[in-house]
Order: structure tokens, then sequence, then C-alpha cells
């Protein structure tokens, strides 16, 4: 429980990082409702982390990866593969694997490929605000999506199997 506390305080802290300057950038584009969504998104994943007389452990679990992962899709949607998008989606498999095990990192890095599946789908449709490339912008989607997943599961999966064998 100490472990995973001082994960969780040392990843709010560090989200930080990606956090403010995806919002200024949000921000200045006039992504007002956007902004609103990320900012309850993250007070929602800190406050079921940190407070826990409301939850068990397992489903606080559940809503901070969901906030996590939600925060991702909003960030890459609105500001696209430039932003701190892959951070939050990043964060929400290896936070799976730390917190609820193998299975659920897995599950997450399912979500992770979803995700970015129908996000490059929108890029070619020229759907999202930063898609102006369309076709042209496949390429360089698909290769830091694939990094991003190749590094993800490396990272989630060695972070459920430690825990695993620490908690044993």
């Amino acid at each position: 429980e100490r472990i995973l506390f001082s994960i969780c305080l040392s990843g709010v802290v560090l989200a930080l990082i990606a956090y403010v300057p995806g919002i200024l950038r949000m921000a200045a584009h006039g992504g007002g409702l956007v902004v609103f969504f990320n900012t309850l998104l993250y007070a929602l994943a800190i406050g079921v982390l940190f407070f826990p007389r409301f939850l068990d452990f397992r489903h606080r679990a559940l809503l901070a990866v969901g906030a996590l992962h939600l925060i991702g899709i909003f960030v890459l949607s609105m500001l696209g593969p430039y932003s701190g998008g892959f951070v939050w989606l990043f964060s929400s498999a290896a936070m799976s694997g730390l917190l609820l095990g193998v299975r659920a990192s897995i599950l997450a890095l399912a979500a992770n490929t979803l995700t970015l599946f129908v996000l490059g789908l929108l890029l070619v449709w020229g759907v999202l605000p930063w898609s102006e490339g369309g076709i042209d912008a496949v390429n360089p989607w698909m290769t830091a999506s694939f990094n991003l997943l190749f590094l993800n599961a490396l990272t989630a999966v060695s972070a459920a199997t430690m825990m695993r064998g620490l908690e044993q």
C-alpha cells in the first residue's frame, strides 16, 4: 500500500508536466469545454486515489485509470500527436499494471490500441481539428502509435509482474 501510494503521488505530481502545457494550449485554441472536462477527470483521478473512504481500492483504481485514459483521448483528439496525449494513454496502462495486475494492463493496452486506431481513422477522414494533413499524416501517426504501444506494453506488463512479485 505504501509503495502504491508513493507511485501514485509521484505520478500525480509529475503529471502536471503534461497537464499544464496541454491545458494552456487547449485554452488558447478555444477548447474551454475540453479544458473543463480534462480538469474534472484529473481531479477525479487524484480524488479516488487519495481518498479511500468512499470506495474500495479496486474501484478507485478503475476510476483513476479510466480518467487517465479519457484525458488521453481528449488531449489527442484536440491537440494531436505533438501534445501530452500519448503520456496520458501510456500512464493509464502503466497504472493499470501497477494497481490492478497483468490482466488489467493487457486490457488497458487493448483500449489504447483501439483508441489509437480510431483516432487514426478520424485523422484519415480529416475530422480532427489538427488533421489537415489527412492521409499524408497517417505514416507519422502510425509510427508514433506503434512506438507508444511497444513501450507501453513493455512497461505495463513489467510493472504488473513486478508488483505481483512484491506482493508474493
